[in-house]
């Protein structure tokens, strides 16, 4: 049985002031990578005893896709497609991390979290297989709490395809105005929780992290909703409180929400919070994008285990169909058309 409330507060000072058992350590540098032209190659490459020590060194954010691989100033003129060369379109690139945790950390959930891989992997950790993730847009994790070995050296291999036309048929397939560029392009993660934590923010496979929306909004008040994912575990249900303050650019807090609830062992519980209006918002536009935060802190008992900080701004729109112009805030806003990609000469789309 579920028992929740919820109360506003307004105050100075948050509730609890304590670092949480969170930790976050991006591990993006001593990678090692090779690519390999044959579809079928790979076999071995996973496994923690294989030596790589012959494998260029790279930092992530990377890519194949370019001069430093393939010796070519520009490989996307002139293999522009699979038809004109299979040869950097057809193969798997190969990463490889060694890292450790120290056995303080042991009873913790540990998590890898990537922001971007392009555009098809599969990843292992210690030769155990982890699982896949399809798209290079979306960020995605692994639980490796069960497989990972603290005090020892631990192995992390991350096998990337880049195909245009796949089995799965994975978008962008055949883009006409930019290149996409294969490889883990944005920062891999290591983050530590405790067995009471909020999940990465939610997709398409599991809910997570927090929603925050403007139900009630004006220029004289603005009220806030904060949906919230905390994860329970432990083997036993847990009392859990969960303060979520609301605080501005300075971060001065405005309100602080509190809301309380039992969650089962092994339960995904959604908190559902609205906050008391906020008197005269500082409107988020395109000449001002001033924005607010929300910082969540769920506490065990007086611990605080989890934080989360999600940002918030102030506005809301409407498109008027007869004028044919976008209004945000009340006010009409031009916009002007144009098309921008991340790309950069020599890094691609792996931009740090």
């Amino acid at each position: 049985m579920i028992f929740f409330f919820s109360v506003s507060l307004s105050q100075k000072k948050p509730i609890e002031n304590q670092k949480s058992h969170r930790i976050e350590k991006i591990i993006n540098s001593q990678w090692t990578f090779n690519y390999f032209p044959n579809a079928s190659a790979g076999q071995g490459y996973e496994a923690p005893g294989y030596n790589d020590s012959d494998w260029p060194a790279v930092s992530i954010p990377h890519t194949w896709s370019t001069y430093e691989t393939t010796g070519e100033v520009h490989p996307f003129i002139r293999n522009a497609s699979e038809a004109d060369n299979p040869y950097w379109w057809l193969g798997w690139g190969w990463y490889r991390k060694h890292f450790s945790i120290t056995k303080d950390y042991s009873g913790r959930k540990v998590f890898i979290e990537f922001e971007g891989v392009q555009k098809y992997c599969k990843v292992w950790l210690n030769g155990k297989y982890i699982g896949e993730h399809k798209g290079g847009y979306g960020s995605f994790d692994f639980d490796i709490t069960e497989i990972i070995k603290s005090g020892e050296d631990n192995v992390l291999a991350i096998a990337v395809n880049n195909r245009q036309n796949d089995e799965f048929k994975i978008p962008p397939m055949t883009p006409s105005d930019f290149n996409v560029y294969g490889g883990i392009y944005r920062d891999v993660r290591l983050v530590l929780k405790d067995k009471l934590f909020i999940p990465m923010q939610g997709s398409a496979i599991h809910e997570g992290g927090t929603f925050v929306t403007t139900p009630n909004l004006s220029e004289k008040e603005g009220v806030v909703r904060v949906q919230t994912w905390v994860k329970n575990d432990n083997l036993q249900k847990k009392s859990c409180t969960l303060l979520s303050s609301i605080t501005d650019a300075t971060d001065k807090i405005i309100q602080v929400i509190k809301s309380e609830a039992v969650i089962g062992p092994g339960e995904l519980f959604r908190f559902d919070q609205i906050s008391k209006p906020i008197k005269n918002p500082h409107l988020w536009s395109n000449e001002d994008p001033y924005l607010y935060n929300v910082n969540n802190q769920v506490i065990d008992g007086k611990t605080v285990v989890d934080d989360y900080k999600s940002p918030l701004g102030f506005r809301w729109i409407r498109w008027d169909f007869k004028e044919n112009f976008l209004y945000v805030n009340g006010k009409k806003m031009v916009i002007h058309g144009g098309i921008r990609h991340q790309e950069y000469p020599w890094l691609g789309d792996a931009i740090p």
